[in-house]
């Protein structure tokens, strides 16, 4: 779930016997997979299977924390839930001493900050009961907080709200103005990769309320979202395609020196339609604010925070075992872009009526990379399409191989916790502003299975030529795909296409790590993650016979894949010297 992390104090009654943060180890081996659990759920031994519904206590939640007999408590359906996660460990992705780390214990905090996309049906079987907390120093056991569970640095305080107003633009509308206090742009002007920060939903009138509801969501710099629900007059209706974002410059007042500030003003646009025949100029409000907030973390674990779509297109993709699903959506629904390095939730439901939802990333509409110039409309606010590998056993992926044009799913607002911003601008450190990426010559991408989704928007716009996000129209990409066997790979056709027609531009490896000489084709290794591997495919083109810790500060890397991919990954990043800012992990 997460690393171990620093401590902090606490003042509870110790129980009688003396207590450790030690865990028992486990001998390491393998998990074996979540796509392997959810086959077994679908045996006719685990559907068998009744959930407990005890009521379960601190005390008796924290004798279960050993490898032999694990149990934690987690959320489902609004309630805190404790299952017996002994079985389920062996599974488990990240592998038994992850989950030992919180076992005994209420590990909400541990698990939304890991994967609370995940949805924890997946183990309702494992039910022994609810969980009857008790006040912290008052039970033999008190909830801890574990030092898995806690942050590593203080939360940053929120960010100062923005703020909001309307007003006239002509006889039949109005204007929402949402004004930002401190905004970091791509560059030195606002471009299209900015609109993909904000969305807005419109939730038309119905039988119980004679208003509608309007909700505009921008990811700010830091990760946070600023949201904000307007309950509209009947009389009014928004245009959600009109939402733009906007930059002027205003001049401070002479100091005593005589100096004069230019100061940046970031605004947020959207139109409102008066849709009666009575003048809005003689409107005194639009409406009412249901909520106006900051929040550290998406909504999307909500119901409101869904979105229902039409399959527009469910096609195999040639020679792999994926298929491209594109979806879409009415514009006076929704208007809601996604940002780089984002994901959503897709939500579908299975046989049984239950909601079965999983994370993924969207991909580009021109997979085949056919056009290396700047997209003249580069926003799909009303369509997306979604890459998405198919598994035998998978419980959502076959549900997605039988979806078909004209079919309803789910989808929630977009969610991650990369800047926007990630591609033109480095976090500085010690919490100084972000700074532009002056320096950068090339990209270095590692993707490992289906982690090649975050990969595919980024490499399409780091190669179109004349991109003016980028101060140096010579900077490169090198991306190494990590796949198992041949029948693993997508995209392989059209990547090797692309490095052909872009050779000084695209560095290209295909690395597998179960497969025969004969299979190996265009670009292709046999191998793993490791230090030679990632010499062989970064150390190309511009940086042939350099060592890598002088291209540090030269580079960016992005990593995705499994946990374990993306930690080697990450650390042979820093073996090469290369900082943590310059790092970026997709998680999702």
């Amino acid at each position: 779930m997460a690393d171990k992390l620093p401590q902090i104090s606490l003042s509870v009654d110790m129980p009688e016997e003396p207590m450790t943060d030690e865990r028992p180890k486990v001998s390491a081996q393998r998990p074996l997979g979540i796509g392997r659990w959810l086959a077994m759920t679908q045996t006719a031994a685990y559907r068998q299977l009744v959930p407990g519904n005890d009521t379960i206590t601190d005390s008796e939640l924290f004798l279960h924390r050993s490898p032999e007999d694990m149990w934690m408590a987690l959320p489902q359906n609004g309630k805190l839930c404790v299952f017996d996660v002994t079985e389920f460990a062996r599974y488990h992705p990240g592998g038994i001493d992850v989950l030992l780390q919180n076992a005994g214990t209420d590990a909400t905090e541990a698990y939304r900050m890991a994967h609370s996309y995940v949805n924890v049906n997946i183990i309702e079987k494992c039910r022994r009961g609810f969980l009857r907390r008790s006040q912290t120093g008052q039970a033999r056991f008190p909830n801890q907080l574990l030092p898995s569970m806690i942050p590593s640095r203080a939360p940053n305080p929120l960010p100062k709200k923005p703020k909001w107003d309307w007003t006239f633009t002509d006889q039949m509308n109005v204007s929402v103005i949402i004004e930002f206090p401190q905004f970091q742009t791509a560059s030195d002007s606002l471009s299209w990769v900015d609109n993909l920060r904000a969305l807005a939903v419109w939730v038309p009138p119905h039988a119980d309320s004679s208003r509608g509801t309007l909700i505009i969501r921008t990811l700010l710099d830091d990760g946070t979202y600023h949201r904000i629900a307007l309950r509209l007059l009947p009389s009014l209706s928004p245009r959600l395609s009109s939402l733009r974002l906007t930059t002027s410059t205003s001049h401070s007042a002479p100091d005593v020196t005589g100096s004069v500030l230019g100061i940046d003003r970031f605004s947020l646009f959207l139109d409102i339609v008066h849709i009666q025949p009575k003048s809005p100029s003689s409107l005194s409000s639009i409406g009412s604010v249901a909520s106006d907030t900051i929040s550290s973390f998406p909504d999307a674990a909500s119901d409101e925070a869904f979105l229902t779509c039409r399959v527009k297109e469910c096609e195999h993709v040639a020679n792999s075992p994926y298929r491209l699903v594109r979806l879409c959506w009415p514009s006076d629904t929704a208007w809601m872009p996604v940002p780089l390095g984002h994901h959503v939730m897709l939500r579908i439901k299975d046989q049984d009526g239950r909601l079965i939802s999983r994370p993924y990333t969207p991909v580009t509409d021109n997979l085949a990379f056919s056009d290396c110039q700047p997209p003249s409309d580069p926003i799909s606010a009303t369509m997306l399409c979604l890459l998405i590998k198919i598994y035998p056993h998978g419980q959502m992926s076959q549900l997605i191989d039988k979806l078909k044009p004209g079919d309803d799913v789910e989808i929630s607002y977009p969610m991650g916790s990369v800047s926007p911003n990630f591609l033109t601008r480095i976090p500085a450190p010690n919490s100084l502003p972000t700074r532009p990426q002056q320096g950068l010559i090339a990209v270095f991408m590692l993707a490992a299975g289906s982690g090649i989704t975050p990969m595919v928007r980024p490499l399409e716009l780091l190669l179109a030529c004349g991109n003016c996000l980028f101060s140096n129209p010579t900077l490169t990409v090198h991306l190494i795909c990590f796949d198992r066997t041949p029948a693993d790979r997508v995209l392989v056709s059209e990547l090797n296409g692309l490095s052909r027609r872009l050779p000084h531009r695209l560095s290209l490896l295909h690395v597998l790590s179960d497969s025969s000489p004969m299979e190996l084709g265009e670009n292709c290794v046999t191998g793993t993650i490791s230090d030679s591997i990632c010499r062989r495919g970064l150390l190309t083109l511009q940086f042939k016979d350099k060592e890598p810790s002088a291209l540090r500060l030269q580079t960016l890397w992005l990593i995705c894949g499994p946990l374990g991919f993306n930690n080697a990954a990450t650390e042979i990043a820093k073996q090469w010297g290369v900082p943590s800012q310059h790092i970026i992990q997709f998680k999702g």
